[in-house]
């Protein structure tokens, strides 16, 4: 029986010795056959390092919830592991995920055999194979080895706990250097190759993970790029293409770089390349910041990056790892406020870009409409990026994601299938112009910065950056799926896709959807991360009890709301609101508004919560005393939002929203005790109309956790254990939640 701990989560997994001999067998067989369509060994070693850093990653996370089909679409759901003493077991004949989000099959977890804490193994297998391949390539380097000979030896490395499989062997024929190495480190022998024997006492600290007092020297750089400001890059022009080709723009620039990096080093040696970000590994600085910084210049011309090397050694990366990233990152920091921006000055006689309306143009491109209009070459080059082809790929690559493999037959034109405009995305209806609703939606993990300053080696900080990566990338997939599901049951088909994903990073995403799919989006979204990162043993959780989840803000407005002004908004204003929720209740929250134009959307937030959902109402009959009533359970988490959602789809189907809005309009417009009593009136004359009485009926089912672990009506007014839009602390208040459900409802039109 072997034992594999998510350090991320404190949960043990146990596989059968019978299980993990299987999975061993299947990763040697894959890595073998991409071995043999390479010729050489440089490119050999570069296969088998994407393979760990790819497939096998996207095979095994996320790790508790999967794919499973929901009519023409899919939605995410619990993985089937078997209950042990508190420890997850993988069922006897369980089918192997072997794609990203294959189905409900289970994670081929491979345990490296080489653990920190043998008690405790928490490395895969892919873990430690990617950090011992990259210190030992940068450090071979560094001390002048032959290509042939580093080569191979990276090759040993990427592979030496496979090395007693046939499959693998078989692979390694005609390189015996690599062989004899993968042997040595896998301890079938006691001897190091002969070629290797000068560098003996790094490969054995490398190998290890740890470095004996007497090593010394030895050191190499870190190197990292990092765009600064992207928002200001990427919105600060309205039209979505330019919006999406900026974003577009910038992981070129990051993937062409890496791309670089794996043919120049070794593609073992990224560290992480994701949300605009790139570190490596390299054996000396070299000219690699000029390189990167030019790059980044030449794609975007008005874009602004940080770009440093920080030089380490050995010793102090195995036993300081935090402190060692530390060094870049202060590096990076000072590079940035080194900085010297370009200026751009238009001149009084020269024509101004009529996209950013800032620079001076220099040609003319064709609007939608086919007018000539002037522009500059960064909006042009964002413009070119953002076209319908780009899009196109970053649209497909989503829905195969998603598992919607017949997403053409939902479009009248499979041929244009994302939108040129925010007003696309909303299906055709008989509705006027302004009522196409656009929702702008913000995601951010709360606590990653805590876990990312308790990563203590490479290896686990590769697993921890692939896991983040690869988790919010399928629950943004899965989340679109189901809220598109939900939304499309009477929309038979679509002008365009209803979506539009600017970024999915590291940590945090955002795009925009068709207003109807933005609240289920956003209960799916974090009702998946919060399974996944459901805790087990606390004490054995790299941040103990501090809860890893998301934020999520989202404000729905129409498609002619400045975008700018939406991302701002939504970023400081909502996901701020929403990671109060998540301090609240430690697990993830949803903050959101709902507003039928830009000219609604407030200019003072705070102000506008307590002057719209926060009441005064007297205590009692007779008592001149006064409390406070709150209009909104905001931030809710995701069942809270379900119960809503259910409760307003079923008021939406039987065409009763106008009836809400008559209920909710005194609780906003009259004092509390005429809001209650005209509730009850209407509550009372609802007894002689089955579609009245169905109606509270439906709203009166309504329940929410009070709080004290018991579930309790919350209409039309009821007392909770929770924060409000004026106090952080959790304690009972009043609550009748009416223009949350108001709100929703309207959503969902």
């Amino acid at each position: 029986m072997a034992t594999w701990l998510d350090r991320f989560t404190g949960q043990k997994y146990l596989l059968s010795d019978e299980q993990l001999n299987g999975i061993r067998d299947s990763v040697a067989q894959a890595v073998a056959a991409i071995l043999r369509n390479q010729s050489t060994p440089h490119a050999q070693a570069n296969a088998a390092a994407e393979w760990w850093q790819t497939d096998y990653y996207e095979r095994v996370f996320p790790l508790r919830f999967g794919r499973q089909p929901q009519g023409a679409f899919t939605e995410g759901a619990q993985l089937g592991y078997a209950s042990a003493d508190g420890a997850l077991a993988l069922p006897n004949n369980t089918q192997w995920r072997t794609a990203f989000l294959d189905g409900l099959r289970l994670p081929p977890i491979l345990p490296a055999e080489t653990q920190p804490d043998v008690g405790n193994p928490y490395l895969l297998a892919a873990d430690h194979h990617l950090a011992t391949a990259a210190l030992l390539n940068v450090c071979l380097r560094r001390a002048g080895v032959s290509d042939d000979v580093l080569h191979e030896a990276r090759l040993g490395a990427l592979l030496h706990e496979l090395i007693d499989l046939p499959a693998v062997r078989d692979a390694l024929q005609g390189l015996p250097l690599a062989t004899a190495l993968a042997q040595y480190l896998k301890g079938e022998t006691a001897d190091c190759p002969d070629t290797l024997r000068p560098y003996q006492a790094i490969i054995d600290a490398i190998h290890r993970g740890q470095a004996p007092a007497s090593l010394e020297g030895y050191p190499f750089c870190l190197v990292g790029l990092a765009a600064q400001r992207i928002k200001q890059y990427v919105f600060e022009t309205p039209g979505l293409p330019e919006i999406r080709g900026a974003s577009l723009i910038l992981d070129a620039v990051v993937h062409q770089a890496a791309e670089e990096v794996a043919e120049a080093i070794g593609r073992e040696c990224i560290l992480q390349r994701v949300a605009s970000t790139l570190i490596f590994l390299a054996p000396e600085p070299a000219d690699w910041e000029p390189r990167l910084k030019r790059r980044f210049y030449e794609a975007t011309q008005v874009g602004f990056c940080a770009a440093a090397a920080a030089e380490v050694a050995l010793q102090d990366y195995l036993q300081q790892y935090g402190a060692c990233m530390t060094r870049l990152l202060k590096a990076l920091d000072a590079d940035r406020y080194r900085a010297e921006l370009p200026t751009w000055e238009c001149m009084p006689f020269e024509t101004r870009c009529a996209y950013c309306r800032k620079r001076a143009a220099t040609g003319f491109t064709r609007s939608p409409d086919g007018d000539l209009m002037p522009i500059c070459p960064a909006c042009d080059a964002k413009r070119d990026k953002g076209d319908a082809d780009e899009r196109r790929t970053a649209g497909e690559q989503l829905l195969r994601d998603a598992g919607i493999e017949n997403w053409r037959e939902l479009l009248t034109e499979p041929s244009k299938a994302f939108a040129g405009g925010l007003n696309e995305m909303v299906p055709g209806s008989d509705e006027a112009e302004q009522k196409k609703q656009v929702a702008f939606i913000y995601g951010d993990g709360s606590n990653f910065g805590q876990i990312t300053k308790n990563l203590d080696s490479l290896a686990l900080s590769l697993q921890w950056t692939r896991r983040a990566e690869l988790t919010v990338r399928a629950a943004v997939a899965l989340a679109l799926s189901r809220s598109m599901h939900d939304a499309l049951r009477d929309q038979t088909t679509l002008q365009r896709m209803p979506f539009e994903v600017l970024v999915i990073g590291g940590d945090d995403f955002s795009l925009f959807v068709w207003s109807r799919l933005a609240m289920r989006f956003c209960e799916q979204f974090v009702r998946l991360t919060d399974m996944e990162f459901e805790k087990g043993v606390v004490a054995e959780c790299i941040v103990g009890e501090t809860p890893i989840c998301f934020g999520v803000g989202c404000l729905i407005s129409d498609e002619k709301a400045p975008v700018y002004r939406v991302v701002e908004f939504t970023e400081s204003r909502l996901l701020k609101f929403a990671k109060r929720g998540v301090k609240a209740h430690e697990r993830g929250a949803i903050a959101f508004l709902y507003t039928t134009n830009a000219d609604q959307v407030p200019s003072d937030y705070a102000d506008h919560l307590q002057r719209n959902y926060r009441k005064e109402a007297r205590v009692g009959k007779d008592n001149a005393a006064t409390v406070p009533v709150y209009l909104t359970m905001q931030p809710l988490t995701a069942p809270e939002l379900d119960a809503f959602l259910q409760c307003a789809q079923a008021i939406v189907d039987n065409g009763q929203l106008g009836s809400l809005q008559r209920l909710a309009e005194p609780f906003v417009r009259q004092p509390m005790s005429a809001a209650l009593l005209h509730f009850a009136y209407q509550q009372a004359r609802a007894q002689s109309s089955d579609d009245r009485r169905a109606f509270f009926e439906q709203i009166m089912s309504l329940q929410a956790s009070d709080g004290q672990g018991t579930r309790a009506p919350l209409f039309p007014i009821r007392a909770l254990r929770r924060i409000t839009v004026d106090n952080d602390t959790a304690t009972p208040r009043y609550f009748a939640p009416i223009l949350d459900l108001l709100e929703i409802t309207k959503s969902l039109r």
